[in-house]
């Protein structure tokens, strides 16, 4: 089966650049819709052999024509409407076009009246039109005719064999027919493939579903690739992205090549799925020995694995599938969950084995998003050395609930890339004689980023507020400034002068409000995002301080990054408040020496945490400045001002450790604390 795209997806493109974009995208044809007034991309007839030399100089076929005609009646105007866009066709060396019958309805309770007698009249002179120039009418399920039951009859009425049928496989599910069904009726009737995905609408009296972004859907897609097979099916599988009337898909993706890239991964998963179809029996159901609590069952359209728990007593329950894999390579893994339990009382782990049955890894698939109400994990999964296998998870567990999985994929990916970084805490130590100005300290900043700079350093960490620490002042007001007075405009010169990330920490006078803060800024010198300490101690209230009230976190080019200050790490929700938000680092600029609560926030989290104290209060030898790695080890510290503590991490190589939580296997600190928390992070 070879990919088409429709140009409803971008109606306001010129032919060169759909066809540009087609053959990027490594298309094989496109289904041009009609302009509103009859032409192709504005062209006149006479143009049309210009376009085509343009399909063909890029290998691009034209499927057909999407017409606008509709048809609820006898109307002759509508046949010679379709006799003009045929001989168009013909010269788009085009198979068929596209007619619609019957009214658009949108409420089951509201069909719309139509003569059948008269549209079997039409589609007949119709076909007569279409002999003459070797093209054929392809009627789409649409309307009152989406069903294959409805179209078989149609067709044997007609009794063209030039009439085909265009399935769009949402309406014939919107009118509550099973693909199987579909495809039983018209089996030797099709002729093109509409694809799309989308969710059923609240409202059963509405008959349109609410189209999502491939993938994200509740189509049976796979099933229907599957049916197609087994019925020797050879057409195009064409993306029908109805942007132009879908306001609820409207911003999914930037531009048709994104659209194409998207169609294209989410047809490779399909093609290329490695886990066995959802309709088959090895899928297999999973429950406690002891306690079986869990109920089993699949969607009507095979596009479902469902579990229920409905008891005062807790239970567990998974479906459970394996696939050969090859060890050396890496996969892509993802699936959906819809569900109206605690989000987290639903799993996904992946396992992998040796060909003796021994364990390899056994990590907890990410969650990564969530979408038009589906919970989106994905992962990937790599087969070290002597792996054979995979076997995938998908639980619920809890005491009432249910959750519907959907199209679970594993398939062959590129390897997993580094994603490395450079990481300096320019640690900047007490003075022995305990004597300090500005200007002093002032000249320790410059040198400590200067140091951690001519190590390479992406990432450059300063302590807490180290511009006016030791300093005697009056009030918080004497030193305090805005993030462009003076310290912040000269900590972003020297972050645009070393092309490096720098955190730098600061009394805050924001029109009155005093504030702990953080700033970090990017290579440029640009203030990418601030950080107000939230967790304040009292000698900071007494100074008339305000707390912070948020958790950001910010992108970085090589990865995202939280900041917390001081007492705040002393405290498990603050990490993980930032760690929820998507944080791989948390920077701390802190005065004291919080050794133990940093090791825990790292291990609470599953992230590393990059620490700038200052005070030397711990007894295991440990630098008042050190960079945690996600099991709580220590990879750098320091206690010098010319030697800063310098670590390089690769943020795509996960931190694992065996028998962690899961068994006899390597798993990854970050999942393990992340969803075996019983509390959604």
């Amino acid at each position: 089966m070879k990919r088409a795209f429709s140009t409803v997806a971008c109606m306001d493109s010129s032919y060169k650049e759909v066809v540009e974009s087609a053959a990027k995208a490594g298309m094989s044809a496109v289904e041009i819709r009609q302009d509103n007034d009859g032409s192709l991309f504005g062209l006149n007839k006479e143009q049309i052999p210009e376009m085509m030399d343009y399909f063909k100089k890029f290998g691009v076929a034209v499927s057909d024509l999407g017409t606008g005609i509709t048809v609820f009646e006898y109307d002759a105007e509508k046949v010679k409407q379709a006799d003009k866009m045929l001989e168009i066709a013909s010269m788009a060396e085009a198979k068929g076009i596209r007619v619609f019958l019957g009214k658009f309805d949108s409420k089951f309770s509201n069909p719309g009246e139509f003569c059948y007698d008269g549209i079997v009249k039409t589609l007949k002179e119709m076909c007569a039109c279409a002999v003459k120039y070797g093209v054929e009418i392809w009627v789409e399920t649409h309307n009152a005719f989406s069903t294959g039951k409805v179209l078989k009859k149609l067709c044997e009425d007609v009794a063209c064999d030039n009439m085909k049928i265009i399935w769009d496989i949402i309406h014939s599910i919107e009118q509550d027919e099973t693909p199987e069904e579909t495809v039983n009726y018209i089996a030797d009737k099709i002729a093109h493939i509409h694809i799309k995905d989308g969710v059923h609408p609240d409202d059963d009296n509405e008959i349109n579903y609410v189209y999502t972004r491939l993938g994200y859907g509740e189509l049976p897609v796979a099933e229907i690739i599957s049916l197609l097979k087994s019925i020797n099916y050879n057409g195009y599988l064409s993306l029908e992205w109805e942007k132009a009337w879908r306001p609820e898909i409207y911003d999914a993706y930037e531009n048709l090549d994104e659209i194409l890239a998207a169609y294209n991964s989410f047809m490779d998963g399909i093609e290329n799925n490695l886990l066995p179809m959802i309709s088959s029996d090895k899928w297999e159901t999973v429950v406690p020995k002891v306690k079986k609590l869990a109920r089993f069952s699949k969607g009507k359209y095979n596009d479902t694995l469902n579990i229920n728990i409905n008891s005062k007593s807790y239970g567990v329950g998974k479906w459970v599938a394996t696939a050969d894999v090859e060890e050396g390579k890496t996969y892509d893994f993802s699936v959906s969950a819809k569900t109206e339990a605690d989000i987290t009382d639903i799993y996904v782990i992946y396992t992998t084995f040796r060909k003796d049955g021994s364990m390899i890894l056994r990590d907890h698939a990410h969650f990564s998003e969530v979408v038009d109400g589906f919970v989106r994990f994905s992962d990937k999964i790599e087969a070290l050395p002597d792996t054979v296998s995979v076997r995938i998870e998908l639980w619920l567990k809890g005491y009432k609930g249910e959750v519907l999985w959907y199209a679970p994929v594993l398939r062959e990916s590129e390897e997993r890339k580094e994603r490395k970084a450079k990481i300096a805490i320019g640690y900047i130590p007490p003075k022995d004689d305990g004597i300090y100005t500005i200007e002093s300290n002032v000249e320790s900043i410059i040198k400590v980023i200067d140091n951690s700079a001519k190590k390479g350093a992406d990432l450059i960490v300063l302590g807490e507020c180290m511009y006016e620490r030791g300093v005697p002042k009056t009030s918080l007001a004497q030193y305090a400034e805005r993030d462009n007075g003076s310290m912040c405009t000269m900590i972003s010169g020297k972050a645009k002068e070393y092309n490096a990330y720098i955190v730098y920490n600061f009394h805050e006078n924001e029109n009155g409000e005093y504030y702990n803060t953080s700033v970090l800024f990017d290579r440029k010198g640009k203030i990418v995002g601030k950080y107000r300490k939230t967790h304040l101690t009292v000698t900071e209230f007494d100074e008339g301080m305000t707390p912070g009230d948020s958790y950001p976190v910010f992108e970085t080019d090589f990865g995202k990054v939280g900041m917390l200050i001081c007492f705040d790490h002393y405290f498990s929700d603050t990490a993980e408040k930032i760690a929820a938000n998507g944080a791989e680092i948390i920077c701390i600029s802190s005065a004291g020496d919080a050794a133990e609560k940093c090791i825990a926030r790292a291990m609470d989290t599953g992230i590393y945490l990059a620490v700038c104290g200052w005070n030397h209060e711990n007894t295991h030898d440990w630098g008042a400045g050190r960079i945690v790695a996600p099991d709580g080890s220590i990879l750098a510290d320091t206690e010098s001002l010319d030697e800063p503590a310098f670590a390089e991490i690769d943020l795509n190589k996960p931190v694992r450790r065996g028998w962690l939580s899961l068994g006899p296997a390597d798993s990854e600190f970050y999942g393990v604390y992340k969803y075996e928390k019983n509390v959604h992070c």
